[in-house]
């Protein structure tokens, strides 16, 4: 059974429903919904919660966000990382985005 916080509907920053790159708060709550992405994916793996089941890619696609890989460990293949990029949407052209990161890599303390 997953948990509230592996959640985003329950536990994300949905008030953020645009994006001002130049706000430190609005960066660091979409640098953590990364990192708490990874979590969740690896919680994914783990529960085997697949398609419609798995929890982690609202974390990223909320914020439009693109995981283009997972980085995983040698030895027992767990998550512990992901390289992400952005991908605004065309609907939003007319939105500055400067300051916006291209790709992000966030990973899991050890």
């Amino acid at each position: 059974m997953a948990s509230e916080r592996e959640d985003f509907s329950l536990s994300g920053p949905l008030h953020l429903t645009a994006i001002d790159w130049t706000n430190v708060h609005h960066r660091r709550s979409v640098a953590a919904s990364l990192v708490q992405g990874v979590y969740v994916v690896e919680r994914d793996r783990q529960q085997k919660r697949e398609g419609s089941l798995a929890l982690a890619s609202p974390w990223w696609e909320f914020f439009n966000f693109q995981m283009l890989r997972q980085l995983k460990d040698d030895v027992d293949s767990s998550i512990f990382g992901a390289i992400y990029k952005f991908k605004p949407p065309a609907s939003h052209s007319n939105l500055s985005t400067d300051g916006c990161p291209c790709y992000v890599l966030p990973s899991k303390a050890p």
